[in-house]
């Protein structure tokens, strides 16, 4: 998933993956990289609102999105409600940035 502005520069850029746990189905972002002088807060305004869109749009059935917390500079997401589950990558040994959790969105 990538966020460019509007001169076309890439802004952020998150890999992600879809996991469950406790019955539930998770989009998690293995973290959010952005090139410096990029305000995160907005750039997790524009991950929330183009991904809800997307799910919406596609009739995905997916109970919340996450952020990993690796790598992201310290007190960025602290907004975000923390995650009490933590789904990691479904494919075992694979290196993340997800260990820990924040939750961008949640079905109400």
């Amino acid at each position: 998933f990538a966020v460019y502005d509007v001169y076309e520069r890439l802004r952020a850029q998150s890999i992600m993956y879809l996991a469950e746990q406790d019955g539930k189905k998770y989009l998690v972002l293995d973290n959010i990289e952005a090139n410096a002088g990029t305000d995160l807060s907005v750039v997790a305004d524009v991950y929330k609102n183009a991904l809800t869109k997307f799910i919406e749009h596609q009739q995905l059935d997916i109970d919340a999105i996450h952020i990993g917390e690796g790598y992201v500079k310290s007190g960025i997401l602290d907004n975000l409600p923390v995650a009490v589950v933590n789904p990691q990558t479904p494919r075992a040994g694979t290196y993340t940035d997800a260990r820990s959790q924040r939750v961008l969105w949640a079905k109400e």
